[in-house]
């Protein structure tokens, strides 16, 4: 290739980029975790997340509400695990009855720690924020908005929402 078919190969290929819509900076982007919990299709922040874990055995606490499968031993402390599917919607049926292993964990970020248990992770998004829509009026307050996704719309877990709803009911210790 000479000098003059190079440079108008540079010339074509500068023209060509104005031709296309600009990339996404990573700042326009959000990356979320896809997940199921029982039949819904959901997606959790990553920046909400404090870890992710496969295959933990739960030990169930007599007399704990009907969402709180029991505590998971996690990084050296025993963190609440809550059924996600039951947190979202309480009248759906309990999981498990006894020691159970639950497929996923996801471990909030932040304090108090829990973890919600899920039943597969379906992948990594990353999506522009513009991909996000706020949510229906009447909607789920633990579930914020939504991404919509090739696969269809997913709710997008709130987990500081799914904390307070959690905290909320727990009696505070006197002092």
């Amino acid at each position: 290739m000479n000098t003059n078919e190079r440079l108008a190969e540079l010339q074509r290929v500068f023209d060509a980029s104005f031709a296309l819509p600009p990339t996404p900076r990573d700042d326009d982007l959000i990356d979320l975790l896809a997940v199921t919990a029982d039949a819904d299709s959901l997606a959790v922040p990553l920046a909400a997340m404090a870890g992710l874990a496969a295959d933990r055995s739960v030990t169930p606490l007599p007399g704990s509400p009907p969402d709180l499968l029991g505590v998971a031993g996690l990084r050296g402390h025993l963190v609440p695990v809550y059924d996600l599917a039951r947190v979202l919607d309480p009248r759906r049926a309990s999981r498990t009855n006894g020691s159970a292993t639950v497929r996923w964990l996801v471990l909030a970020a932040g304090t108090p720690s829990f973890a919600v248990a899920v039943d597969r992770v379906d992948g990594h998004l990353r999506v522009p924020r513009d991909a996000i829509a706020e949510p229906a009026a009447g909607a789920h307050t633990a579930t914020g908005p939504v991404v919509h996704t090739a696969d269809g719309p997913r709710p997008v877990i709130d987990l500081t929402a799914v904390r307070h709803r959690i905290t909320a009911r727990v009696p505070a210790e006197e002092t």
